[in-house]
C-alpha cells in the first residue's frame, strides 16, 4: 500500500520522492489524435508488413502544397520505373478517357479514345527513327520534310493534286508530259508536245495602247519541250494608225546565237520590210504600218531549238507598238501560228510555207523564195 492507497487495474508505482511511492496511471501505451509531429519519428524506418492507407474520397495526400488530387506532389520527384494501368495526365489537372500531354480535346474519336491512345497538345521532335505500323489518317496543317521522303517495299503514296516539280499548266490538245532524270532540272515535270505540227488560230482581238515594251501575245504561244527544233509561223492581221507602227519578236524558253533564227516580213501597201537572223526575244526594229487605222499583214517566221530550261516551256509571239500612243494598235482575230516540229519524215516530207492558202490536201509546188518552202501550185505544168 504506498501510502496507504490500493492501486487500481492499469496503475503502476511511481516514486514521488525519497522514500515515497504512489499509485500512478501507466502514461506510456498510445497518444491522442493529431497529436505526433514527423520530429517523433526516427529518421530510418523500415516496415515489417504491407501499408495500406485508406484514402476516402474527402482525404487526400499532398507533398509540398494542398493537394487537390489522392496523392499530388508539387515539385520535382522522380522515379526508377513508372508503372501506370490507367491513363496518363501530364500538364493538366483533369484527366480524359485517353492519355495526353497537354488539356486539348481529341478531334479524332475514333481512334483517339482508350487507355493506350495518346494525344500531344503541343509540339513533337524525335531526333532519332520512328516506326509507323499503323495508317496516317489525316494531315490537319502543313506538312514539312527538310530531307528526302521514300515509300517503299510495296507500298505507295497517293494525293488527289500535284504542286511543283517546274509543272504549271499541261492540259491543252496535244501536250505531253515529260519527266527530267538528271541535270540541273533532275526530278522535274515540264509539258511539251506529241504534236509534229502544232495551230492556233487568234480568237478573240487584242489591244496595247501607249507601250513599246514587247509583250507575249495572249493566244498566239504553244508548249515545246527539251532538245526540240521547230520551224515557227506567225500570221499576223494588225490595224494601227501609220503613226504607231509595230515591233515583233519571238520568245522562246532559252535563247542564244545558235537556238533562235528569226525573221520578219512586214507587207505594207506602200513599203516592204524584210529583217532576218534575229534571235528569240530580240525586237525586229520597228516594222511600218503604211496605211492609217488599216489592217495590214505581217509574217514573222524562223527556227527555235529548244535545250534544257528551268521555266515554262513555250514558245510564243512578242509584239509592241513602234511608237508609244494613245492609239491602241490591235492584232485582230484570225491571227494565227503554224508551227512543224523538225523530227524526220517518211513518206511525206515537213516544209515550211508563208502561203496562208496551203491547206491539208493542196497541191504545192516550191517556193523560190524560200530556202526549204512550198507554195500553192499556180496551175498544171508549174515549172516550180
Amino acid at each position: 500500500k504506498p501510502d496507504g492507497l490500493i492501486c487500481s487495474n492499469g496503475q503502476i508505482l511511481k516514486k514521488t520522492g525519497a522514500n515515497d511511492w504512489d499509485c500512478a496511471s501507466d502514461s506510456t501505451g498510445g497518444a491522442s489524435s493529431n497529436s505526433l509531429d514527423f520530429d517523433e519519428f526516427v529518421n530510418t524506418m523500415e516496415l515489417d508488413a504491407d501499408l495500406r492507407i485508406n484514402t476516402p474520397a474527402s482525404r487526400k495526400i499532398g507533398i509540398g502544397a494542398a493537394p487537390s488530387t489522392y496523392f499530388e506532389v508539387q515539385g520535382t520527384a522522380s522515379a526508377s520505373y513508372l508503372l501506370t494501368t490507367n491513363t496518363l495526365q501530364v500538364g493538366g489537372p483533369t484527366s480524359v478517357a485517353y492519355s495526353r500531354f497537354g488539356t486539348d480535346t481529341t478531334t479524332h474519336l475514333g481512334t483517339i479514345s482508350g487507355v493506350n491512345d495518346l494525344l500531344i497538345s503541343g509540339g513533337l521532335e524525335v531526333n532519332g527513327s520512328t516506326a509507323f505500323d499503323g495508317t496516317f489518317n489525316k494531315f490537319s496543317g502543313n506538312v514539312s520534310i527538310s530531307g528526302g521522303f521514300e515509300v517503299g517495299n510495296g507500298g505507295y503514296a497517293s494525293a488527289s493534286r500535284y504542286y511543283g516539280g517546274g509543272l504549271v499548266d499541261c492540259d491543252s490538245n496535244g501536250d505531253q508530259l515529260e519527266w527530267t532524270a538528271s541535270g540541273s532540272n533532275a526530278g522535274k515535270f515540264s509539258c511539251g508536245t506529241d504534236r509534229a505540227s502544232y495551230y492556233k488560230r487568234k480568237k478573240v482581238s487584242e489591244s496595247l495602247a501607249s507601250s513599246i515594251v514587247l509583250q507575249n501575245d495572249d493566244q498566239l504561244s504553244f508548249p515545246v519541250g527539251q532538245n526540240e527544233e521547230w520551224a515557227v509561223n506567225f500570221y499576223v492581221q494588225g490595224f494601227a494608225d501609220s503613226n504607231q507602227d509595230w515591233l515583233f519578236a519571238v520568245a522562246a524558253p532559252r535563247s542564244g546565237p545558235s537556238v533562235c533564227s528569226i525573221g520578219v516580213i512586214g507587207n505594207g501597201t506602200v513599203s516592204t520590210l524584210n529583217t532576218g537572223d534575229l534571235d528569240c526575244g530580240v525586237s525586229s526594229g520597228v516594222v511600218p504600218n503604211d496605211e492609217d487605222l488599216a489592217s495590214e499583214s505581217f509574217e514573222i517566221f524562223g527556227t527555235v531549238i529548244t535545250t534544257t530550261f528551268s521555266n515554262t516551256g513555250s514558245i510564243s509571239l512578242q509584239w509592241a507598238q513602234g511608237v508609244s500612243n494613245a492609239a491602241a494598235n490591235k492584232v485582230a482575230k484570225g491571227s494565227y501560228l503554224l508551227a512543224f516540229k523538225i523530227s524526220g519524215a517518211d513518206l511525206a516530207e515537213i516544209y515550211y510555207t508563208k502561203d496562208a492558202d496551203v491547206k491539208p490536201g493542196t497541191i504545192v509546188s516550191i517556193d523560190p523564195d524560200l530556202s526549204a518552202g512550198v507554195k500553192k501550185s499556180a496551175g498544171s505544168y508549174d515549172p516550180n
